[in-house]
């Protein structure tokens, strides 16, 4: 029956088949799932070797820039020695252009160039007018005119004048006022009577 009591064991206590408390009160029953007092803490063993480092974390995210420092009154360094000629730039756009300069003064002729080569013959023009002749030759007087003379104004040489001639003459036919005075038949039948 429950009380406030404390519950007295005289010859030991039995649970089941199994005895858990001797006479003398000692715990004789299985040390499995005791609880008891904690007891006090044991020294401090030796320390243990260091372990191996682990790999490295992730990085952080980057903090938040520190406001600048005040500027430091320090003698101007000597200036560093010019740095390489970077490649050249694209070029840019062209300008506009200027106004036009004076003319200079001209140069002397160059030396005439060869004679190139001789064109082709232009067509032959018409043929101009009749021209007259007058005054005195020792040349021939040749025509290729082959008009035919029907009076004393036509044919291929017309003498407005008299012709006074001191060689011969040779004619097929001759006419004195349209009247054939004498011709080929005629100087046959002279010839040969």
């Amino acid at each position: 029956m429950a009380t406030n009591s404390n519950f007295i064991i005289k010859n030991g206590l039995t649970v089941g088949a199994n005895t858990v408390i001797a006479a003398n009160g000692m715990w004789v029953g299985a040390n499995t799932n005791l609880i008891g007092a904690t007891g006090p803490q044991g020294a401090s063993g030796p320390t243990g070797p260091t372990g191996l480092t682990g790999p490295t974390g992730p990085g952080g995210p980057a903090g938040p820039t520190g406001p600048t420092g005040a500027t430091g009154i320090g003698a101007t360094g000597a200036t560093g020695p010019d740095g390489p000629i970077g490649p050249t730039g694209a070029t840019g756009p062209a300008g506009p252009t200027g106004p036009q300069g004076a003319t200079g003064v001209t140069g002397p002729t160059g030396p005439a160039g060869p004679i190139g080569p001789g064109g082709p013959t232009g067509p032959t023009g018409p043929a101009g007018a009749t021209g007259v002749f007058s005054g005195t030759t020792t040349e021939q007087i040749i025509t290729s005119n082959t008009t035919v003379s029907t009076s004393n104004t036509t044919g291929a040489l017309i003498v407005a004048g008299g012709a006074g001639i001191s060689g011969n003459v040779y004619a097929n036919a001759v006419y004195a006022n349209n009247v054939d005075i004498i011709n080929t038949s005629i100087v046959y039948s002279m010839v040969l009577g």
